[in-house]
């Protein structure tokens, strides 16, 4: 091929790329598997009304929805955040910002539905794209449930991610991203140790980040794309592989998951998250008594507020610590809710930002708290500390 021919399929490809980007970021389907997920109507005609006010559905999000109202109507306890997105992205959907409303009636009044999910939909960001799952269930004995879900579209695959490939294969993740995202990157957290930052290429034009990289062991891992926008970076994509023989997915246990057995739930999280750095070859952590009882502290506030965070009218870690006269060069703090100890202990270490802080080499002193409400959910935080400055 001649240059001139050369360089004119190089500046075909160029535009066709950035035309697949603008198209996904439209909004617009391409029929591939990375979007063909999506845009399904409601599983009952009847609740199709409340998904247009809603927004986009998906086949997924609909599946995830139900599972979720079956729950509730079994009488057992929502699924929290964390647990959700486990469940999503199992599931093959890449979009970690979930959010959850169900409701429950006697009898099922849609109209009365539409207006507590009008009121519920109102406090999510103004003008974010999203796509949205929903079911309902009508039992004459236990009564009616209807439950939807919504997750953030922060961003696109421009091509899907296998779900399974062999060790040693090599995977590529395409993506676009929106909210006027100014940079990307791509995060792999292999089955053990550290998150790896993946080198990545981000075209400011189209908003386009590309990474490639081998999968050199053996169990789950999980693949993040980060975008960076005014508001600073935040996850926008998520995607689990299995990297192994192909067989039947069953549960393989992550480090330190069998530790803690017979003991209290903050005993056994601590004995779950010292197993683990021991089997990375870290040091476990001492607990100390300041920091085990700030955690405390602000578990009660989060319950008490039903909903997690770090800083919730309370301070941040730093500014906590500081406030009760302790020290330290380095503070981190994991927050979870969870119906038990393995599974929080699971969503924390399948997280990226929350195993950087189990296996972070220079942290020392650890304060952990698990306080149980008046339905069983496990409200904890991992407070964790490296040493005092000189």
């Amino acid at each position: 091929m001649g240059d001139a021919s050369h360089h004119t399929l190089l500046r075909w490809r160029g535009r066709m790329a950035a035309l697949v980007a603008w198209l996904v970021a439209a909004g617009m389907t391409l029929g591939s598997p990375a979007s063909a997920h999506w845009q399904a109507q409601a599983p009952d005609h009847r609740d199709q009304r409340l998904l247009d006010v809603c927004g986009p559905g998906g086949r997924v999000l609909h599946d995830v929805a139900y599972a979720m109202a079956t729950r509730l109507l079994e009488g057992q306890t929502a699924w929290t955040t964390l647990e959700l997105s486990e469940h999503l992205r199992a599931r093959g959907e890449p979009h970690p910002a979930v959010r959850a409303w169900s409701l429950r009636m006697p009898r099922m009044n849609r109209n009365r539905a539409e207006k507590g999910l009008k009121s519920w939909l109102a406090s999510h960001p103004e003008g974010q794209r999203r796509r949205c799952g929903i079911a309902s269930i009508e039992d004459s004995q236990r009564g009616d449930v209807l439950t939807m879900l919504t997750v953030a579209v922060l961003a696109d695959l421009l091509t899907p991610i296998p779900k399974t490939v062999r060790q040693g294969q090599w995977i590529t993740v395409d993506a676009v991203l929106h909210d006027g995202a100014v940079e990307g990157r791509v995060v792999v957290l292999g089955p053990r140790g550290l998150p790896r930052v993946i080198p990545s290429s981000f075209d400011p034009a189209t908003a386009r980040v590309v990474a490639r990289f081998m999968a050199d062991r053996q169990g789950d891992w999980l693949l993040q794309v980060v975008g960076t926008t005014d508001a600073g970076p935040k996850p926008m994509l998520e995607a689990q592989v299995r990297v192994g023989p192909r067989q039947a997915v069953t549960h393989v246990p992550v480090p330190g998951e069998a530790a803690g057995h017979g003991l209290s739930d903050e005993q056994a999280m601590v004995a779950k998250l010292n197993a683990a750095r021991v089997e990375e070859g870290l040091l476990p952590l001492v607990v100390d008594a300041q920091l085990t009882a700030l955690a405390r502290e602000h578990a009660k506030t989060m319950m008490a507020s039903g909903a997690i965070g770090h800083d919730m009218g309370d301070g941040s870690p730093p500014q906590r610590l500081a406030r009760a006269g302790g020290c330290a060069k380095e503070v981190g703090e994991n927050v979870s809710r969870a119906t038990s100890v393995t599974l929080a202990h699971l969503a924390l270490w399948k997280s990226v930002s929350h195993r950087t802080n189990l296996l972070h080499p220079r942290y020392e002193r650890l304060g952990v708290s698990a306080l149980r409400d008046e339905k069983g959910m496990l409200w904890i935080v991992q407070i964790f500390a490296g040493p005092c400055t000189s």
